[in-house]
């Protein structure tokens, strides 16, 4: 959906928020869409953070042929990042993430900002995906300006097809009506891709190879190829 809006005149910073209300749950982007009139840049007004997850790296460790399709094993780091692109400070309650099906966490990456482990992860039988809340009892703050990044990785044991992420953040002292949620987000994208050369009917040779792409949202990150 694309529309057209009429600026203010005004010089300052404009931040808009997009709202959608799925099964009933209120869905919020938090202040993005920024505009920035005249040269000086500046802050949203009052509160305003937007929260983002991207996978970071990827690496295969093993590939199961006995399947079709065939199934992976992979070691893939996650980072959500909090941006604090608001004039208040703000302080975090706490960061839930429903990781993609197949996933499991295993460890923090302590290069990360925020190194407070999470709490035992619990799987959702009804969606069949793990979840992992990081909670700070005495609040995780993020002045205004600045960000702070949060790093894990995890395993995944997953065939070729689309895996997104969903992440919930709660703020201390009411600071928003409901919950920051980053939309499915985090995309890793696993395509096999089968390559195939034939000769003539007398030399009977065929040769058969594959290739394994995984791709975030923006394109191929990484390729192997399989024997």
């Amino acid at each position: 959906m694309t529309y057209t809006v009429v600026t203010s005149v005004t010089l300052g910073t404009y931040c808009s928020e997009v709202k959608a209300d799925p099964d009933e749950d209120m869905n919020r982007s938090g202040q993005t869409a920024i505009v920035q009139i005249g040269a000086t840049p500046g802050l949203c007004p009052d509160e305003a953070m937007t929260v983002t997850k991207t996978w970071t790296s990827a690496t295969l460790v093993s590939t199961d042929t006995s399947s079709v399709p065939y199934t992976y094993e992979f070691d893939i780091g996650f980072e959500i990042k909090l941006d604090n692109i608001g004039e208040d400070d703000l302080e975090i309650k706490e960061i839930a993430d429903l990781l993609p099906s197949g996933f499991v966490y295993t460890d923090m990456d302590f290069s990360g900002d925020v190194t407070t482990t999470p709490e035992p992860p619990n799987y959702e039988s009804n969606t069949g995906r793990w979840e992992v809340v990081w909670e700070f009892d005495s609040g995780l703050s993020v002045s205004s300006g600045t960000s702070k990044s949060l790093k894990f990785t995890s395993k995944a044991n997953i065939s070729r097809g689309n895996y997104w992420s969903d992440v919930i953040t709660e703020f201390d002292d009411g600071a928003f009506p409901d919950d920051k949620y980053t939309w499915p987000t985090a995309m890793v994208a696993v395509r096999d891709v089968f390559l195939n050369t034939a000769s003539t009917v007398d030399d009977e040779t065929l040769v058969a190879n594959v290739q394994l792409n995984v791709a975030a949202e923006g394109g191929i990150v990484s390729t192997w190829d399989l024997p």
